[in-house]
């Protein structure tokens, strides 16, 4: 029987059984892209566009699944637009950043992210210790991960110093472009500021994720200041950052983004590791002071003999810690624990509200919780901080840009759109 035939029998069937038809439209899909390809799958298209929705036509490319191509780079002279810098190619619908190869597994849309001003790329650890050392001052954005494991035997030397002598405070913008910097370890006992970097003061660190090794940060047992990105933030920024890795050192204070930060601003920001030390420890910061701490929160242990706390450590004087939360098991301290701030200023000038805290975290060593909501928080339970509503009410915004970067996965507390 032809399928002719059989469509005339089917239609005879269904007028007897008196069955009311509308018009049939046989609709054939087309073959799609697909990884791996497939016998008789099309080949991927892959378009690209610059602000404003304007194509690139003369970039556009039709390859097989599987391809690898190589994206038109900062470097490149037919990429020059006046009085901007092409820092990568963002895909339709996710913020992550693409430089260099890529490898085409389905129909992509690229959208060129351009940075305002003249900056300059970041390939390698070698450019990020020589590139900020000849001008701490510029403007900088990394085009990919970079691996501190295999540079200088996998030992850091902070940015800023020239072997034991702090030489300069970075005041420049690194734009991490939604990379991370992996390997992370400080472990002598000649810094007094240990990070990433030594010192920032007037600088901006932002989009950057920092993996501290095994080792972790330490640093002399004196009057040392550590955090995972900076020892001390000085009139500056950190905004959109995260580390992950335990900062273990001996030394004054620490805290899991920045040691000491002063008339500055850390916000939309976490950390993982535990952070100890002797005098000041919290998961963002150690010691704060005129600064403001936004949209923050921390997961590690505490651990410090003076003051400890899940976010700050110390907060002095003016400032503003807001939308924030404590997620941390425990808090240890001989001295005063907060699981917000373990000691607070009582000045007017001071505004601490709207954090929460995990409700069962565990408060050791001499010092116990006051209770006080300034200091702990208001208790949440561990399952609370797992729906994307306890963080809205925070403040914290989701998106897929700077301004809302935060983003919810299916299980865990959230991360930043371009992860």
């Amino acid at each position: 029987m032809s399928i002719d035939e059989g469509f005339l029998l089917m239609k005879n069937i269904i007028n007897f059984l008196g069955i009311v038809t509308l018009p049939v439209i046989i609709i054939f899909a087309a073959t799609a892209c697909s990884n791996p390809a497939s016998s008789g799958a099309a080949s991927c298209t892959v378009i690209f566009y610059d602000s404003g929705n304007t194509e690139m036509s003369a970039l556009a490319q039709t390859v097989t699944s599987g391809t690898v191509i190589t994206l038109k780079s900062w470097k490149d002279p037919g990429m020059n637009k006046a009085g901007y810098t092409l820092a990568g190619w963002q895909i339709s619908g996710s913020g992550k950043v693409y430089n260099g190869d890529y490898t085409v597994t389905g129909d992509t849309t690229f959208y060129a992210k351009w940075l305002d001003g003249d900056w300059k790329g970041i390939d390698t650890a070698a450019e990020l210790i020589s590139k900020i050392t000849d001008d701490p001052s510029e403007s900088y954005f990394l085009t990919a991960d970079i691996s501190l494991a295999n540079y200088n035997s996998g030992v850091w030397t902070p940015i800023g110093y020239d072997g034991n002598v702090n030489k300069f405070a970075f005041s420049g913008i690194l734009e991490g472009n939604g990379n991370r910097v992996t390997g992370l370890t400080v472990n002598t006992l000649i810094y007094d500021y240990a990070g990433l970097f030594s010192t920032i003061d007037g600088g901006t660190v932002r989009n950057l994720g920092v993996v501290i090794a095994s080792g972790g940060i330490i640093g002399n047992d004196d009057i040392t200041e550590i955090g995972g990105i900076t020892g001390i933030l000085d009139s500056g920024k950190i905004i959109n950052c995260y580390t992950m890795g335990n900062i273990n050192g001996d030394g004054w204070i620490a805290g899991g983004i920045a040691g000491e930060v002063n008339d500055s601003e850390i916000s939309n920001c976490y950390s993982t590791g535990n952070i100890s030390t002797n005098n000041d420890a919290g998961g963002i910061a150690g010691l704060v002071y005129k600064s403001k701490i936004t949209n923050c929160y921390s997961t590690g242990n505490i651990t410090a003999y003076n003051n400890a706390g899940g976010i700050i450590g110390n907060f002095s004087n003016t400032g503003e810690i807001t939308g924030c939360a404590a997620i941390n098991p425990s808090i240890y301290s001989d001295g005063s624990a907060g699981r917000i701030v373990g000691a607070l200023d009582d000045g007017s000038e001071q505004k601490v509200e709207k954090n929460i805290a995990y409700d069962s975290m565990k408060a050791t060593g001499d010092a116990e919780f006051s209770g006080d909501v300034y200091n702990d928080g208001v208790d949440t339970l561990i399952g609370a901080f797992k729906d994307k509503s306890t963080w809205v009410n925070l403040g914290f915004m989701f998106g897929f840009d700077d301004t809302a970067p935060w983003k919810m996965p299916a299980d865990g507390y959230p991360v930043f759109y371009w992860q």
